[in-house]
């Protein structure tokens, strides 16, 4: 059975750097300066650290925002960041996605011509879902089929008491890890699945996996720690939740760090 952490990794996954505001019952104006918030904030938190939650919001708001958005620099400054996001994750739909709107404001028709097509791919290796005319729908059923907004998804149901949904949720689970190895939010949720599933054998199959994914956040080293430790590889577990606690920037980073060294024993120094 897997720890309280197990829910803390996964708010990590595309849901701690924004607060959820309840949006339903606002009226548009409010909506669209809601969005704009998050837009702006996403898009100062990319700029300073370039985690890939920040990366992929940026690239769902884009669309609904850009019809607004008067600043042409501010779009050239999202393009950038994702065109370097690209080379790093260039299975993430949603970062391909905001660079498509991007490069149509800008008018960079050969650019958009080049992402169209990777996305198009991404459709026919199943890691989006298919484009259509409809730019809007089509942002939204993108968004939708993103590996940080579907990995802790099928992760929860993976979860399920129902044995038939819960088999469909981990088989996808470990069909989206394996078609997006270089998304660390599709990798980490499929780790903690076959914790939960105590398959510990499976887990540190995918401990090279892992190490290839290694970059200088919190998010990773938080994340990867606990599964270093709970696949049996202490030295690497010790050395990432320490260095979680190091590139914590904020005080709730700070205090899960704090948390899982003592829950695993470890001195924080």
């Amino acid at each position: 059975m897997v720890e309280r952490g197990t829910t803390d990794q996964l708010r990590h996954i595309g849901t701690d750097q924004l607060e959820r505001l309840d949006e339903e019952e606002a009226d548009g104006r409010v909506q669209a300066e809601l969005r704009q918030q998050r837009f702006v904030l996403a898009l100062r938190r990319a700029e300073s650290a370039g985690d890939l939650v920040d990366l992929e919001t940026l690239g769902t708001l884009l669309p609904e925002i850009i019809h607004g958005e008067p600043s042409l620099d501010r779009i050239s400054r999202v393009r950038r960041l994702l065109e370097a996001a690209e080379q790093k994750y260039p299975y993430s739909a949603a970062v391909l996605l905001g660079l498509l709107f991007a490069t149509d404001e800008l008018g960079d028709q050969p650019a958009y011509d080049r992402v169209k097509c990777r996305l198009e791919e991404l459709v026919d290796n199943g890691a989006a879902i298919a484009l259509s005319g409809d730019t809007s729908a089509m942002a939204a059923r993108v968004a939708r089929g993103t590996p940080a907004e579907a990995a802790p998804h099928l992760f929860r149901l993976a979860q399920e008491s129902d044995p038939d949904v819960a088999e469909a949720a981990a088989e996808d689970l470990e069909v989206l890890a394996n078609s997006n190895p270089r998304d660390s939010n599709s990798v980490f949720a499929y780790g903690f699945m076959l914790v939960a599933q105590g398959r510990r054998a499976d887990l540190r199959a995918q401990l090279e996996r892992l190490l290839a994914l290694e970059e200088p956040t919190h998010h990773y080293h938080f994340n990867a720690g606990q599964l270093f430790m709970l696949a049996g590889d202490a030295d690497r577990g010790r050395r990432s939740l320490r260095l979680s606690l190091e590139l914590a920037r904020t005080e709730e980073d700070v205090a899960d760090a704090r948390e899982k060294l003592a829950a695993f024993g470890i001195d924080a120094d």
